[in-house]
């Protein structure tokens, strides 16, 4: 072992993991001269061999909570250090176990629409796969995803755009077309929120005698009409959070969504996104506020 494990290893001793957390956001920047921030760096590489969570994870996860909370470092560290792993361990497990490992057969029967058959044959049309926004940077969230267009059929190109409301999100796929997005975020050590409940918007480009023709469709319809598909996003997030050890899944209501907050979304449409899908899956609201159902966490 090495000095500057050895140090790591008595802070990890004595404060727990949650030590090195904060000397790699907060360690001085005077460690080596030819590299002023290499205590960090060094804060960072044993935090990541402690772990197991990626340094885009982790800076991801940072980055996540300050740009939903506002957290101000100093006067709420210990909040921020413990969100921090947290949130990076929520991105670890939706990228790494939890859509490879999810059974969705029950989900998807369980979740069929009214009067529709889903037979084995179409349950192999779907799958879910996880999201993350792309790049790191404080405005994570709200960043779009999905600006590479791709050829469908010959001649005909889709584009699938998401803007995640927070860093981790699972996506329904159809025929491996992405066609709708739960996203999520740690509200605090018990309780994992959902931001977002969302269709995709999907841009269709059709070329044609040297000529470009567009066509931009509606989010739902199609496979989502054969399927309660948010019902069935919520399913998975309320399975992460067991996965993961939550007490309880939040619905962020629509009047705290950011989109109805700015005028994107009209707020009598986030409330039958938002409001209703949490009602008639038995979440409870506090005031006018977020809606909140207990789970029970995985043995």
């Amino acid at each position: 072992m090495n000095k500057t494990t050895s140090l790591y290893s008595d802070v990890e001793r004595e404060e727990g993991i949650e030590g090195i957390v904060d000397l790699w956001l907060h360690a001085p920047a005077n460690y080596r001269e030819d590299d002023p921030f290499s205590a960090r760096k060094d804060a960072l590489r044993y935090l990541q061999s402690r772990t197991g969570f990626s340094d885009v994870e982790l800076q991801k996860a940072y980055d996540g909570i300050n740009s939903q909370y506002n957290y101000n470092l100093h006067d709420k560290k210990e909040l921020c250090q413990e969100l921090t792993l947290q949130t990076a361990g929520l991105l670890h497990h939706v990228s790494h176990d939890f859509c490879e490992r999810l059974d969705i057969s029950a989900y998807l029967r369980e979740c069929a629409a009214a009067g529709f058959e889903m037979t084995d044959e179409r349950v192999k049309e779907f799958s879910v796969g996880p999201l993350q926004t792309m790049g790191i940077s404080l405005r994570s969230d709200a960043e779009k995803y999905g600006d590479n267009e791709v050829e469908v059929e010959p001649g005909v190109f889709k584009t699938f755009n998401f803007y995640l409301d927070a860093p981790a999100a699972i996506a329904l796929f159809h025929k491996e077309e992405p066609r709708a997005v739960v996203s999520f975020f740690p509200k605090d050590k018990t309780t994992l929120e959902i931001k977002q409940i969302q269709g995709a918007r999907i841009v269709t480009r059709r070329e044609k005698r040297k000529k470009l023709r567009y066509r931009l469709s509606s989010s739902g319809g199609g496979c989502l009409g054969t399927l309660d598909w948010k019902r069935f996003l919520v399913s998975c997030a309320e399975q992460v959070g067991r996965d993961l050890g939550y007490s309880r899944i939040s619905i962020q209501g629509a009047r705290n969504n950011k989109w109805v907050l700015d005028g994107g979304l009209p707020l009598e449409r986030g409330l039958e996104i938002y409001d209703k899908t949490a009602e008639r899956l038995g979440y409870s609201q506090v005031g006018i506020g977020n809606w909140y159902k207990s789970i029970e966490k995985n043995n």
